[in-house]
């Protein structure tokens, strides 16, 4: 039986701790390692997890340097043949884990495997599906294709290509797939695996700049990589281009217009022909009026385009 190792980084998610720390410890599988690295939390997290001390490998609850910092702690004892984390907000389903046991024996010498996820509220009633996209290397380097919590990956492309590195505070998982990409066999499986929530004090959710600023360092290190694939070159003004839109957006929905027209106008740069440019070209003179008027607009205007898609397509 192979042996899945799941930890857990955790600081201040009481709300959601057990419900996490229940949906791993109540799989169907019995091969389930679970570590579980709190960073000193101070909202009773502690109290929870000793609830379940006798069935953790291991379970610590101090200071830490960030979740990079203290997920490589985990994995450094981690005796699992399969590897993944969980943050302390999500969940995984019932039977993840023996879908993705089989999926790896169905697949001999695969690195990563993910499937989908739902994304959930603060309470977790779902919202709507996080569908991973299939995978390529060229569409790896666009965006980020992988539902974290419903990915999977081997002992060897750990011990390959991790760690994680810890100064980055945000999309450390994108950074791991990259270093994968085109190194490794990734398997995308179109299977429901995992829940994501969606509250406002979620990281991603509570400083979507400085998410966007973590994925150009993770661009700029990952370009500057030699011998890269050269379908992953191929994508490179694409991957700048979508980067510097979402992020000159965010810059003007929080009113930060010298960096908003910066980066809208690198989106430009990088991609001046992408049909892009018709949504990029209006924020860009939005930022310059000073105005985020057309930025607070554009989540309910996206949304009326996507439901207009969705609606053409059928």
């Amino acid at each position: 039986m192979q042996k899945v190792t799941i930890v857990i980084p955790s600081y201040n998610q009481a709300d959601f701790l057990e419900e996490t720390i229940q949906s791993v410890l109540t799989q169907d599988y019995a091969g389930i390692e679970c570590i579980i690295m709190d960073g000193g939390s101070t909202d009773g997290s502690a109290d929870i997890i000793r609830k379940y001390t006798d069935r953790l490998a291991y379970w610590v609850s101090e200071p830490d340097g960030g979740q990079s910092v203290a997920l490589n702690r985990g994995f450094a004892r981690a005796t699992g043949d399969i590897l993944t984390w969980i943050c302390s907000d999500d969940t995984l389903l019932p039977g993840a884990v023996s879908t993705i046991v089989r999926l790896f024996e169905q697949n001999p010498g695969a690195g990563l495997i993910y499937g989908d996820a739902w994304n959930t509220d603060h309470e977790g009633r779902r919202l709507g599906v996080r569908r991973g996209v299939p995978y390529s290397i060229q569409a790896m380097v666009i965006d980020n294709l992988v539902p974290q919590p419903a990915s999977f990956f081997s002992r060897a492309a750990w011990e390959a290509f991790g760690p994680l590195n810890e100064s980055l505070h945000f999309a450390m998982d994108r950074e791991l797939w990259l270093q994968m990409n085109g190194r490794t066999p990734i398997i995308y499986a179109p299977t429901m695996l995992a829940t994501m929530r969606r509250h406002p004090e979620a990281k991603g959710e509570r400083d979507r700049i400085r998410l966007k600023l973590a994925e150009e360092t993770i661009l700029d290190t990952y370009f500057a990589t030699p011998d890269l694939p050269p379908e992953a070159l191929s994508m490179k003004s694409a991957a700048y281009g979508r980067l510097y839109y979402y992020l000159g957006l965010y810059y003007l929905q929080a009113k930060q217009y010298d960096h908003a027209s910066e980066t809208l106008r690198a989106a430009i740069r990088w991609q001046p022909w992408h049909r892009r440019v018709l949504v990029v070209a209006p924020l860009l003179i939005s930022s310059r009026l000073g105005t985020d008027a057309l930025a607070r607009a554009y989540p309910a205007l996206r949304k009326n385009l996507v439901a207009l898609r969705s609606k053409v397509a059928r």
